[in-house]
C-alpha cells in the first residue's frame, strides 16, 4: 500500500550515503520543472511523460493555475536500490515531498510496485505548488487538499485522458467512517487533529475531494455562495459568520446537497483527447554523480539540517572532491556545523577562492551565516565574530548575484544579510528593485524592500509595499507577518503625525 509522507525537509531528512559511483545518473530540463534521477532511461521518461499530461489536463480544467517566476519544482526519480537509502527503515513509502514558498522537491520510488500511488503523488504535490503560486487569498486547507486530491487521479484510458476520476481511497472512506459536519470541517487547520491524526485525516480528505468535486461539478449557486464565504473568512470573519453571511439559512440544504453527492454510482469526469505528446528521450543527458549529489546537498544545507548526520555524511565526502565544484561548500557546510566559532574563520577562506559557481557562493555564504549553536552545547560568538561573518556573507552572496542575475536565493540572502547591517540604502534598495522586476512575484523580496523604506525613514512608501505584498500573498502564515510589520509602520506614521 501507498502511504504518502509529506515532510518539511525532505531531501535533508531523506540524504543518506550516496549510490556507487557507478550509478548513472540523468538529468531533464525544460520551463517548467528540472528532474534528475539514476532510474532508468524508460523510468525517468514516464515520469516526464506524467508530468506533461498533468500540466495539459491543469492547463484544459484549470487554466488559471500556475506556476512561480522563482524557483521551478525538481524531481527526484531514484531506482529502487538508492530510494532504499533514502527511505531508510520506512515501510510501504513509493515517495517524499518537501515544499517552500516558491517551489516543491519531489523524491519517488520509480520501481515501486504501485506506480499508480507514485503517480498520484507528483501529481497532487504539483497542484498544491501551482495553487499556491496562483490564488490571491489565503487557501483554506480543505480546498487546497481538495484540488489536489481532485487533480491526481489524471489518467489515459482508450485515447482519452479523464480528470477528476475518484479515487478509490477516498470513495470508500466516504462511504464507511462518520460524515464530519461541514461547519467543522471548513475550520480546519494544518494543526488540528482532524488534518493530523490518521482516521481524522482520513474524513478529512475524502470530504475536502468530495465538496470540490461537487462544486466543480455542480457549480451554480452553491460554488458562489461557497467562494463568497471564502471571501469573508480571508477578510477575517469567524467560520460561523461567514457561513451566515454566504447561505443565511440555506446552509443545512447545501450540506445535504453535498452528502448526496457521495452516493452517485457515475460521478462527472473531464475528458479529453489524449495530447500529443513528443519523443522526450533525446533530451534526457547523463551527468556525472557528483552533480547531482551537490543537488541533493543544496536541499539539506539551505533547509538548514547542520545536525542531520546523512546531511554530513554527504557533505563530508563531496568536500574531499578536489575536482567537485561545491567542495569548498560542503568543507564550510562542515566547519561551521561542527563547532564553530572557536576555530575561528580563518578554515572558510576556501570559498573566498570560488570564482565562477553562483550556487556554490550561496552555499558558502550559508556556512558562514550558519550560527555556532547548530551544535548542541556550542559556544556563543561575540558580537564582532557574528559582524565579521555576516560581513563575509554578504559578499559572497553578492558575488553569486553578480554572477547569475536568476540566482533568487543570492538576492534574498544579501538583502537579508545587508539590511540588518550598515550598508548603502539606497543602493541596496536599487538592487532590490531589480530583483523585483525580475521575480516579480516574490513577496519575499518586497517585504525586504519594505524593511528598508521604513529604515530610512520612507515610512509611507513602505507602507505602500506590504499593502501590495498583503494583496498578492496567499499564505495564512506569512499574511500575519506582513498584517504585523503593516501594523508597525502605520503606528510610526501615526506617532510622527502627533
Amino acid at each position: 500500500m501507498f502511504t504518502r509522507v509529506l515532510l518539511g525537509g525532505l531531501m535533508a531528512l531523506a540524504l543518506a550515503v550516496p549510490p556507487a559511483p557507478a550509478a548513472q545518473w540523468l538529468s531533464y530540463s525544460e520551463p517548467d520543472f528540472d528532474l534528475y534521477g539514476d532510474a532508468s532511461r524508460r523510468q525517468v521518461a514516464d515520469v516526464i511523460q506524467n508530468m506533461q499530461v498533468y500540466r495539459y489536463a491543469r492547463d484544459a480544467v484549470l487554466p488559471k493555475l500556475r506556476g512561480s517566476d522563482v524557483i521551478r519544482p525538481r524531481v527526484f526519480v531514484l531506482s529502487g536500490s538508492t530510494f532504499a537509502k533514502y527511505a531508510g527503515t520506512r515501510r510501504n513509502v513509493a515517495g517524499f515531498v518537501s515544499s517552500s514558498d516558491f517551489g516543491v522537491d519531489i523524491v519517488v520510488d520509480a520501481s515501486c510496485a504501485d506506480w499508480t500511488g507514485t503517480s498520484s503523488t507528483i501529481q497532487h504535490e504539483l497542484t498544491h505548488y501551482y495553487l499556491h503560486q496562483s490564488s490571491s487569498f489565503a487557501l483554506p486547507v480543505w480546498y487546497d487538499e481538495g484540488l489536489a486530491e481532485y487533480l491526481s487521479t489524471i489518467d489515459i484510458s482508450k485515447g482519452k485522458l479523464r480528470v477528476g476520476f475518484p479515487a478509490a481511497a477516498r470513495w470508500v472512506d466516504l462511504q464507511e467512517l462518520s460524515w464530519m459536519p461541514l461547519r467543522e470541517m471548513f475550520k480546519v487547520s494544518r494543526g488540528s487533529e482532524a488534518y493530523t491524526g490518521h482516521r481524522g485525516a482520513r474524513v478529512f480528505y475524502a470530504q475536502s475531494w468530495l465538496l470540490t468535486h461537487y462544486l466543480l461539478s455542480i457549480g451554480g449557486e452553491d460554488a458562489r455562495a461557497v467562494g463568497l464565504m471564502v471571501a469573508h473568512i480571508d477578510q477575517g470573519s469567524r467560520v460561523d459568520d461567514a457561513i451566515q453571511a454566504a447561505f443565511g439559512d440555506g446552509f443545512a440544504a447545501f450540506e445535504e446537497r453535498v452528502r448526496k453527492y457521495a452516493r452517485p454510482t457515475k460521478f462527472r469526469i473531464a475528458q479529453l483527447d489524449k495530447p500529443d505528446l513528443p519523443d522526450l528521450r533525446t533530451r534526457i543527458v547523463e551527468i556525472d554523480e557528483a552533480r547531482a549529489m551537490n543537488e541533493m546537498l543544496m536541499f539539506g544545507m539551505r533547509g538548514g539540517r547542520h545536525e542531520d548526520p546523512n546531511v554530513r555524511a554527504l557533505a563530508a565526502r563531496l568536500s574531499e572532491d578536489p575536482a567537485n565544484g561545491h567542495a569548498a561548500a560542503a568543507q564550510a557546510f562542515l566547519l561551521r556545523a561542527a563547532g564553530g566559532w572557536q576555530t575561528g574563520l580563518d578554515p572558510l577562506a576556501r570559498c573566498s577562492q570560488l570564482r565562477d559557481d553562483d550556487a556554490a557562493l550561496v552555499l558558502c555564504g550559508d556556512a558562514w551565516m550558519a550560527p555556532a549553536s547548530d551544535r548542541k552545547g556550542g559556544p556563543a560568538a561575540t558580537d564582532e565574530q557574528a559582524d565579521a561573518a555576516a560581513r563575509k556573507a554578504a559578499e559572497l552572496y553578492e558575488r553569486a548575484w553578480r554572477l547569475n542575475p536568476d540566482n533568487y536565493e543570492a538576492i534574498n540572502s544579501m538583502a537579508m544579510v545587508y539590511r540588518h547591517g550598515e550598508q548603502d540604502g539606497a543602493r541596496l534598495q536599487r538592487e532590490l528593485r531589480s530583483a523585483i522586476a525580475r521575480f516579480p512575484r516574490s513577496s519575499e523580496l518586497r517585504v525586504q524592500l519594505a524593511g528598508l523604506q521604513a529604515g530610512t525613514g520612507d515610512l509611507p512608501a513602505a507602507r505602500q509595499t506590504l499593502e501590495r505584498v498583503l494583496l498578492d500573498s496567499n499564505d495564512p502564515t506569512w499574511r500575519l507577518h506582513v498584517i504585523r510589520r503593516l501594523r508597525d509602520v502605520e503606528n510610526e506614521i501615526a506617532a510622527q503625525a502627533r
